[in-house]
């Protein structure tokens, strides 16, 4: 049963920033201070207000064409 209490997990400070990310973390560090800003700028990229800020991923690349099947 949930309790009411949120426990945020620390995965978020291993994805790379781009420099836009970075630029708008600080900022709202630099407003909120330090723990607040943060937790504002991944609210606010989870929900699609800031868009950008996180560095591309590698991936399995999709076959192109027809299946050899």
């Amino acid at each position: 049963m949930f309790s009411g209490n949120v426990v945020l997990t620390e995965s978020h400070e291993t994805m790379p920033l781009t420099k836009k990310g970075k630029k708008i973390l600080g900022s709202m560090r630099e407003s909120y201070g330090s723990d607040k800003g943060k937790k504002v700028f991944y609210a606010s990229k989870n929900k699609g207000v800031i868009g950008g800020v996180d560095k591309k991923r590698g991936g399995i690349a999709k076959h192109r064409g027809k299946s050899k099947r």
